[in-house]
């Protein structure tokens, strides 16, 4: 008012912060006036103090003399925002790091502790694991009002679009009515959860009103130098600091800004962020199979994996503000100036800074600080902390004395300032093949076995040794250097190769077949085998040329495959010379080697099994006394079958059994073998009804077997059966009334080997007796399925 002005004194006045109770029901409040008294003189200025920081408050001021007061004049201000938070990283990637520096309001985390208190305390079922009903809930909160007034405030005029259980409104209530509404029982996880999700909405989106605050971004260059300049400005309370510099540290700090546009009084305490390193190409495989060793059984699988040293180490080099210029640093230091311009990180100043620190002697020698204080280091040089043992390993390498409780500046700054990159490879635990495969980021989040770490930048490969056969891996590099690491590579994923078998057994060595099994390895892991064989020696070759032409194609052929299937037994053929040359068979009068390899499931092949040498038979027509010598027949059976082997039967034996013959009244076998006499109705003995005929003695071999858990069988059920097939060799009857039942030559036929073993079953020996285990063994060891 000017002098002359007749203005007696003016009348200020001011409602509450917008978003108030009194802004919205527009409440004023007298609280100066100037001069306060007629002997007073006008100050025309004041001070409102004890505001909310970042508030905008409307004030009015009108002027009064002897004719009344005169109209409004209408102002709304904010108040300076209050000193935002350090920002803490929430992502980072190789040219971007993501901040956040905004923290729960303090109003919201009261209302939230004063709900939980006066609720629990009111319901004691009421927990954030049991639900209570809604009604109970709402009668306490507004009935009985267990929680203070601040709280009920909060929840009449905070709005919300959706419910505790996430129902949708069709338009904003206050969180007393979505309380309120019917439904199902809350508990006070539901709760808080609508609490905090309201009021993150409403901040937001800046509901009521609310003064709106912005945020301005600046990066540090110099911070002995103190130079900042701005990044970006948001209305958020986080933001990606984008286009930075792969695997450098950035310093980071925030403003916040009013509607008036007036900073905060301070700027956030600084945040040091550290870029990855470049992401490396994935490794590749090379080869794999087992270690060579005394027994194949005992050992485990082992994968070789490569990368190209010039790809992968190019991506770890330190950033260019991270070399140093040594003659700027020597200038520094004999000028006594402190540490020279480092960029937004300072080892020295940082180091200072720490409560631990000491100068005991001169130079950087004598700057200690506690290892004790090396975590709160390494936050400040924006270098993970769980890297803390790592770290501490590498200085204490450095450093010139033999104290390991201090930490010297020189060591320090030697590993911070290192352009060593460390490469590390890095596996998951490893599952069997075939089953369920994860998603790829799990799979290079798994990846946390360490396999591999080489600094010296020649490393081209590793040997990943100790892995289970027929196995999944999954593998992933990573760089490291004293600043940063990278993200891992994109997974390569590899498949173990099975075990190698044992090596395989002769059975026998005829003039048709030579028969041969082999046991798998004690861990498993094969889905199928491979046999090989390699001829040494055709012993009729000076005497034939064919045998010698045929000796000649075979031996440029190598190790070539002769069966490969699932079963651990197999009998490959004896044939002539062109059918050898073809893989039909194998030359006879020959001398062999034969090995086996076990299959993946996924395709790996192991190594070989140990090789065993057989002679094949030569082929005759009958006139060879000592082919009709090993040919079996009824009349040599008691020269043959010595051994006995009721209840150790396996696949490949030859075996010599008895069995019952009863017959039905329609001529047929009964699947049953007990005889009924004729009935009391008189039925004559020729129908056969159920009457035995005579018994039925062969010899066959072992060709197959299984096991069952019968569902309709006469036995107990559950009872476990096993059931062989045969291939029959020769065949007698007891009596002419059986003479049709009499079984050909190659039939095949199932029988269980409880029924065989009712009676004295023999085999003949193998010819490598030694390497057979009984069937129990081989059992365990093929860890045979139930079907």
């Amino acid at each position: 008012a000017m002098p002359d002005s007749l203005v007696a004194f003016f009348s200020i006045e001011m409602s509450g912060a917008r978003g108030s109770r009194e802004q919205q029901k527009n409440l004023f409040t007298e609280f100066y006036r100037d001069p306060v008294s007629a002997k007073e003189s006008f100050r025309y200025m004041t001070w409102v103090k004890n505001l909310e920081p970042g508030a905008a408050y409307t004030f009015r001021i009108r002027a009064f003399n002897g004719f009344g007061p005169g109209p409004y004049t209408w102002e709304t201000l904010t108040t300076r925002p209050s000193r935002p938070m350090r920002p803490v990283l929430q992502a980072r990637t190789p040219t971007s790091v993501t901040l956040r520096w905004g923290g729960q309001d303090p109003e919201v985390a009261g209302v939230v502790a004063g709900l939980e208190q006066g609720l629990c305390g009111a319901l004691p079922d009421l927990d954030d694991g049991h639900a209570v009903d809604r009604d109970m809930i709402v009668d306490a909160l507004f009935s009985r009002q267990v929680c203070d007034g601040r709280v009920l405030d909060f929840l009449k005029r905070t709005k919300t679009l959706s419910g505790p259980l996430q129902e949708h409104f069709s338009k904003a209530v206050s969180l007393a009515e979505a309380l309120s509404t019917d439904g199902s029982d809350l508990t006070m996880g539901d709760i808080k959860a609508l609490v905090l999700r309201a009021a993150q909405a409403e901040r937001r989106a800046g509901p009521s009103g609310a003064a709106q605050v912005r945020y301005r971004v600046e990066q540090c260059s110099s911070v002995s130098a103190k130079l900042w300049s701005t990044v970006l400005t948001t209305k958020f309370d986080h933001a990606t600091i984008p286009a930075l510099e792969p695997g450098a540290p950035h310093r980071l700090r925030v403003w916040a800004i009013n509607a008036n546009d007036l900073e905060s009084t301070l700027p956030s305490p600084p945040c040091v962020a550290t870029t990855l390193l470049e992401t490396p190409p994935p490794p590749r495989l090379a080869s794999k199979g087992q270690p060579k060793g005394p027994g194949p059984s005992d050992q485990a699988s082992f994968l070789k994996l490569t990368w190209d040293p010039s790809s992968v180490f190019g991506l770890g080099l330190c950033a260019r503000d991270q070399r140093k210029q040594e003659v700027a640093r020597i200038l520094n230091d004999w000028t006594l100036e402190g540490a020279d311009d480092e960029g937004p990180v300072s080892l020295g100043l940082s180091l200072r800074n720490l409560p631990s620190y000491e100068r005991r002697g001169d130079g950087e020698e004598g700057e200690t600080v506690s290892t004790l204080d090396l975590g709160n280091l390494l936050v400040e040089l924006g270098v993970d902390s769980s890297r803390r043992a790592e770290v501490l390993a590498q200085v204490l390498d450095r450093q010139q004395d033999s104290g390991v409780d201090r930490l010297s500046l020189a060591a320090l700054r030697e590993w911070w300032e290192s352009d060593e990159v460390m490469l590390e490879l890095r596996r998951d635990q490893g599952e069997p093949v075939g089953s369920d495969p994860k998603s790829t980021t799990a799979r290079a989040a798994e990846c946390s076995v360490l396999c591999y770490r080489d600094s010296s930048g020649g490393g081209r490969s590793c040997v990943v040794s100790g892995l289970e056969p027929n196995a999944r891996y999954r593998f992933a590099l990573k760089l490291c250097t004293a600043k940063s690491s990278s993200g891992p590579s994109k997974v390569l994923e590899a498949v173990t190769p099975p075990l190698a078998p044992s090596g395989p057994v002769v059975i026998s060595d005829g003039d048709k077949w030579v028969a041969l099994k082999w046991y798998p390895s004690s861990k498993g892991g094969a889905s199928k085998y491979r046999v090989e064989a390699l001829l040494e020696e055709a012993l009729d070759a000076a005497k034939d040329r064919s045998v010698l032409a045929a000796q000649s194609k075979l031996r440029a052929q190598g190790w070539r495959t002769v069966y490969e299937g699932k079963d651990n037994s197999t009998r490959v053929p004896v044939a002539g010379g062109a059918a050898a040359t073809t893989g039909e068979g194998l030359l006879p009068q020959s001398v062999y080697q034969f090995r086996v390899v076990s299959l993946g499931a996924a395709g790996a092949a192991s190594g070989p099994s140990d090789a065993v040498m057989c002679r094949t038979a030569r082929r005759s027509e009958g006139a060879d006394a000592a082919a009709k010598a090993r040919a079996l027949r009824p009349s040599n059976a008691a020269e043959h079958f010595v051994v006995e082997c009721r209840g150790d039967v396996v696949v490949g034996d030859t075996i010599i059994c008895t069995e019952p013959l009863v017959v039905g009244k329609d001529g047929l076998l009964l699947k049953t073998r007990k005889a009924t006499t004729a009935s009391s109705e008189g039925h004559p003995l020729g129908s056969m009804e159920g009457v035995p005929v005579g018994e039925r003695t062969m010899a066959a071999i072992v060709v197959k077997d299984s096991y069952r858990l019968p569902t309709h069988s006469l036995g107990a059920r559950g009872t476990l059966r096993r059931t062989l097939r045969l291939e029959v060799l020769w065949c007698t009857v007891s009596s002419s009334l059986a003479a049709e039942h009499v079984l050909n030559k190659g039939s095949v036929l199932e029988r269980d080997e409880a029924n065989l073993s009712e009676y004295e079953m023999y085999r003949t020996e193998w010819r490598d007796e030694a390497g057979r285990l009984p069937e129990v063994q081989e059992r365990q060891l093929c860890r045979r399925l139930l079907f």
